[in-house]
């Protein structure tokens, strides 16, 4: 697809022909990890030497390339673009340009595509570098697998996103981890794939578009958005996981096993622990929210194989047929499970009583954790909001929320 990577140029004109078979006059770029927007209005060749093309002309379509940069596209009512999102580009403000241009054309409410690009926990970058994108975009900063120094581009470019009001999807992987895509870091070779699709599912569809919604609501990457899937088929989790979702929860086990196998992510389950599940529920749940047993708490030690990061669940009403435990039992609980093997203490979880007003409840919750951590300073982390309370959940100080229905509708009762 590229003529500036070595590539054979009569084989590059053939792919991109098929592409404008596809999808019409089909307008490429010169990309050098610069600012230029170029607006286009009929495709062109030779290509303009840019890293981000718009227009708002109908029926030509806009291509970025890449081999491990973010491509993003953007789309109003009046304009399109395609941004080729780099570090550089990051550091540079190439999403910024496009987006005053598009804006400059009469662009109202502006919604964005992210696609793959390599992840924060595969771009191991210098000190120097890691300085210099960090003092512009601090949501970017990361850790490679190794504990080195890492760049997060794709959560660099969201703060840019939220920061301009742009409510966002992700779509496909990392291309480093992901063999169907292809890497540059990985491959050492030229070649470079481009993002069009327009064979989305009417489900597909649907769900990225709730999805967006929900991420528009939530003002920082550092809340973990954890979509339950209870009930919805494991083909909603695909398509879930394609649009960059990496966190599901389930409250059934025998669900969360079958579906764990199918989908590779962090699996959260936050129902009802059963002594006779534990060495099922340890198989696949990769963090548990719902922990309210000291019994419990010694078997999950006993049947793990690796580590779980355990919630302790919080309980305001105390009621004996919900589940949770007191503000007083959280401590001889805590104490426990940080002496344990295999368990790993995160912070509370709690649901509020049914009739209680949420703000009143959440502030209670916030109290409870504030106190909690000030003996336990390693339960950072709260989980409480679900899809009717989860900004609520947030304002005062949820770090993990458990949204179902907002992103797969009405759920299917069983």
């Amino acid at each position: 697809m590229g003529l500036h990577v070595g590539d054979n140029p009569l084989l590059v004109a053939k792919n991109r022909e098929v592409i404008s078979d596809d999808f019409g006059p089909t307008q490429f770029m010169n990309q050098v990890h610069g600012n230029t927007v170029a607006v286009i209005e009929e495709a062109v060749d030779p290509a303009p030497t840019s890293d981000a093309l718009v227009t708002g002309i109908p029926g030509i379509a806009l291509a970025v390339q890449i081999a491990d940069c973010i491509p993003l596209l953007l789309a109003s009512s009046t304009s399109v673009a395609a941004v080729h999102v780099g570090r550089k580009g990051l550091t540079n403000g190439v999403t910024e340009s496009a987006i005053d241009v598009m804006r400059a054309m009469g662009a109202g409410e502006i919604t964005a595509l992210i696609g793959p690009s390599i992840c924060g926990r595969c771009y191991e970058v210098s000190s120097d570098i890691f300085a210099e994108v960090i003092a512009l975009h601090p949501a970017a900063e990361s850790k490679s697998r190794m504990g080195a120094l890492a760049l997060d581009l794709p959560a660099g470019l969201r703060e840019i996103l939220r920061n301009n009001s742009i409510s966002f999807t992700e779509e496909g992987g990392c291309t480093l981890e992901d063999s169907r895509l292809f890497s540059y870091r990985r491959e050492g070779v030229t070649g470079r794939q481009i993002g069009g699709d327009n064979s989305v599912s009417d489900r597909k569809a649907e769900l990225a578009a709730n999805l967006a919604k929900v991420r528009s609501k939530i003002p920082s990457d550092a809340v973990t958005l954890i979509v339950v899937t209870k009930t919805y088929p494991v083909s909603d989790v695909r398509a879930l996981h394609e649009l960059g979702v990496h966190d599901f929860g389930e409250n059934r086990s025998d669900e969360g096993v079958a579906k764990a196998q199918e989908v590779s992510a962090t699996w959260h389950y936050q129902g009802e622990i059963q002594s006779r599940k534990i060495r099922e529920l340890t198989s696949w749940a990769k963090v548990i929210h719902s922990l309210d047993d000291l019994s419990h708490a010694t078997k999950i030690s006993n049947a793990a194989a690796s580590e779980i990061g355990i919630f302790l669940q919080l309980s305001l009403d105390e009621d004996p047929t919900r589940g949770g435990v007191s503000e007083a039992a959280l401590y001889p609980l805590a104490e426990l499970v940080v002496g344990l093997p295999n368990l790993a203490l995160k912070g509370l979880m709690c649901v509020p009583p049914i009739g209680l007003d949420p703000q009143s409840a959440f502030a209670k919750i916030a109290a409870v954790q504030q106190r909690f951590q000030g003996t336990f300073s390693e339960a950072t982390s709260l989980s409480a909001g679900m899809s009717g309370d989860f900004e609520i959940a947030i304002a005062h100080g949820a770090t993990h929320i458990r949204v179902g229905s907002s992103i797969l509708g009405s759920r299917v009762a069983r």
